[in-house]
């Protein structure tokens, strides 16, 4: 299984080498995370992913756009892999249980989120019921893991190449999903977090400075 750990400097260390240690044994891409606060960094990742920004929809802070040009360098590693940020924290029978969901996951999936966000649990109805842990998306956003299937990043690739960056990365992502322009799966509520949270996901969803 290949992974990748998104994080822009040394502040969570300790939790990125929980990640690693967890992960020992498959295989660490490493990926350049564009760090907003350098305004260096965000005219080199313009430069290299030349998309225009559509602004008509959302006020885009430094810190969205920096976690957009990260995640255009992890789907150039292509598909399957992992990614995690930096305030990931595993569940400790993490293979298991993945191993678990893995099986669970229709053949059509571009994605597959391991985590849910608390505060849309009470969104899912079971018209969104896929199978015994997987839902089609409930939630709106929610970025911190996700698995990527080879096909599913090729596919995110070309929607991105058709469509520019209109919003937050992860809520355009789970747009695609309900428009059916991608085949994203979930966690149901009742599903085992295969991947919570270190940080306050409302600061989160208010476009700290590097988001999930």
């Amino acid at each position: 299984m290949r992974y990748t750990v998104i994080n822009v400097d040394e502040s969570r260390q300790i939790y990125v080498n929980a990640i690693h240690e967890t992960m020992r044994g498959h295989t660490h891409v490493p990926t350049v995370a564009v760090d907003a606060r350098d305004p260096q960094q965000l005219i080199a990742a313009r430069e290299k992913h030349p998309y225009p920004i559509h602004t008509g929809l959302w006020t885009p802070k430094n810190g969205m756009i920096g976690v957009w040009y990260s995640m255009l360098n992890v789907w150039e590693h292509g598909g399957p892999i992992i990614h995690f940020e930096d305030d990931s924290m595993i569940h400790p029978n993490f293979h298991e249980e993945l191993e678990k969901r893995l099986a669970q996951m229709p053949a059509d999936t571009d994605f597959m989120s391991l985590f849910l966000p608390l505060d849309h649990a009470h969104d899912y109805t079971y018209d969104k019921h896929v199978t015994e842990d997987l839902a089609r998306p409930y939630n709106t956003y929610g970025g911190v893991s996700m698995y990527f299937t080879e096909r599913g990043v090729e596919k995110i690739m070309a929607l991105v190449k058709e469509q520019g960056i209109t919003c937050q990365w992860d809520d355009w992502l789970y747009r695609m999903a309900r428009n059916y322009r991608l085949n994203g799966y979930v966690p149901k509520p009742t599903a085992e977090p295969l991947v919570s949270i270190f940080v306050l996901e409302s600061f989160a969803q208010n476009g700290g400075m590097y988001v999930g």
